[in-house]
């Protein structure tokens, strides 16, 4: 995802909103890299991952499963109380 779209969806939120974001660098993929002593990704490289992950069908499934899941504790927890 390009940096714009994500400023573009926060457009008009006040400063002080809070939201659920998982994001990644490829200073992060890089890190990861030069753990196993290998050269950083080329941007082409980081373009195909950036690729894949926002294919991934499995990755929007599970993250949407938890946000409905963490949702639905707290509001049990509200009931509780």
């Amino acid at each position: 995802m390009k940096v714009k779209h994500i400023k573009e969806a926060l457009h008009g939120l006040d400063d002080n909103d809070q939201v659920m974001i998982t994001f990644f660098l490829k200073e992060h993929a890089d890190d990861v890299v030069a753990d196993d002593k290998d050269k950083p990704l080329t941007v082409k490289e980081w373009e195909k991952a950036v690729e894949q992950y926002e294919r991934n069908k499995y990755i929007d499934q599970v993250v949407s499963e938890t946000y409905g899941e963490i949702i639905f504790e707290i509001v049990k927890e509200r009931v509780k109380k």
